[in-house]
């Protein structure tokens, strides 16, 4: 752990079922820093080593608010602000609308396969650092992706999409007991119009009621960062109440 961090007191700061499940581990509290979604606000992250909970446990966490990051549980609380809300879809009441039609008919080429694993592979690992360094200016080193994707305590599944043996895209989902968990999407970016993004979700969608799954979580919406509000267009769609329930989203 990062030795800004501190250690906290459970009982103060959590309550609950939520307390319950983090007292396997210890949970750490970050110093107030700049908001990486809204620009002029100050956030401050609690974390947690994720291996001591099982994936059922991380799972319940979740409808609280913590989502994971390599071998780091994770939670946004920040002083009179709520905007971090994770979502999920209820897979069986999920329909296509007409424009992620359109993306599926676009991508009808792609043959897609699967690990069930989190593995490092060089190919892989460049189309991730290609799409780090041209969506959002910083090209992680292979340790970066390592610590990223390819260590967690959980069981996972990677997706490829590939057209004519090239590969376009990567999907990285944690498989928990009655959900998928979108870990991260990465896509050749010269195929931007393909929509590999909207075409994963709607995959991974299917892929988690095939498997009689309930939900595909999809990390956090942040009403006010654009860059996130792509995930609002996905309904039905629920909205954790940090209380360890799910609500639909207004």
């Amino acid at each position: 752990m990062n030795q800004q961090l501190h250690p906290v007191d459970l009982k103060t700061h959590f309550t609950g079922r939520e307390a319950e499940l983090l007292s396997r581990t210890t949970v750490f509290a970050g110093p107030p820093a700049p908001c990486e979604y809204l620009p002029g606000r100050s956030a401050v992250r609690y974390c947690c080593a994720a291996a001591p909970l099982d994936a059922a446990g991380y799972e319940k966490l979740l409808g609280f608010g913590w989502r994971r990051s390599g071998m780091v549980l994770y939670r946004n609380r920040c002083p009179g602000c709520r905007e971090c809300t994770p979502v999920k879809i209820p897979v069986a009441a999920f329909s296509p609308d007409r424009s992620q039609l359109r993306t599926i008919r676009k991508n009808s080429d792609l043959a897609i396969t699967f690990d069930d694993s989190f593995t490092f592979r060089r190919q892989e690992y460049e189309l991730f650092a290609d799409y780090s360094r041209l969506r959002h200016g910083h090209t992680p080193s292979p340790a970066d992706y390592r610590e990223f994707l390819c260590r967690s305590p959980y069981p996972g599944i990677t997706f490829h999409y590939r057209c004519a043996g090239r590969l376009l895209g990567l999907a990285w989902c944690d498989v928990l007991p009655d959900s998928l968990s979108a870990v991260y999407c990465a896509y050749d970016t010269s195929e931007y119009a393909r929509g590999l993004g909207v075409f994963s979700i709607v995959f991974e969608c299917s892929c988690a009621r095939d498997t009689g799954r309930s939900s595909l979580h999809l990390g956090f919406l942040v009403r006010n960062c654009r860059k996130m509000a792509y995930k609002n267009r996905y309904r039905p769609l629920l909205q954790c109440d940090f209380r360890g329930n799910w609500v639909p989203v207004s």
